[in-house]
């Protein structure tokens, strides 16, 4: 049996962070609580997948110290990238958390040679669903402890 490691710690957490989204969403009304139950009910059963096939693997090859230095890197980018962007999102609105994800992914894709189209495609997706939802379905996505728009 493997041992736990960095990643399996992550989805332990992040599995008990979704399981209390569900139990909260209880409380919510019912066209209200079926967004996060259902996104949650999925993320859970890929988590529990990942985690069983983590386990059920035997020892796996050792990695070279360069590949786990890298791969050491991208796991902290990515928790950074969740962090500032919880950050962001509680500051200024939960659009402004999106616009954080994807200009971090742009920023940190290994590949710079369509950073100014994937930015660009970023920003006009942030727009969209700008529109979409704060004009036509009226849900609040700059509401945030600066401001409530």
């Amino acid at each position: 049996m493997k041992r736990l490691n960095l990643d399996s710690i992550f989805q332990f957490a992040l599995l008990g962070l979704l399981l209390l989204l569900i139990w909260e969403s209880r409380r919510y009304p019912l066209e209200s609580r079926l967004y996060p139950q259902i996104i949650g009910g999925a993320t859970i059963v890929l988590l529990l997948v990942s985690l069983i096939r983590h386990f059920r693997e035997g020892i796996s090859k050792k990695e070279s110290t360069a590949e786990a230095a890298k791969r050491q890197r991208r796991f902290f980018r990515i928790s950074l990238v969740v962090v500032l962007a919880t950050v962001v999102g509680f500051l200024g609105g939960f659009i402004l958390s999106v616009l954080c994800y994807y200009v971090a992914y742009v920023l940190f894709h290994e590949d710079r040679s369509r950073l100014p189209r994937n930015l660009t495609v970023g920003v006009l997706l942030t727009v969209l669903f700008y529109i979409s939802f704060n004009w036509f379905m009226k849900v609040p996505l700059l509401r945030g402890w600066f401001w409530d728009f």
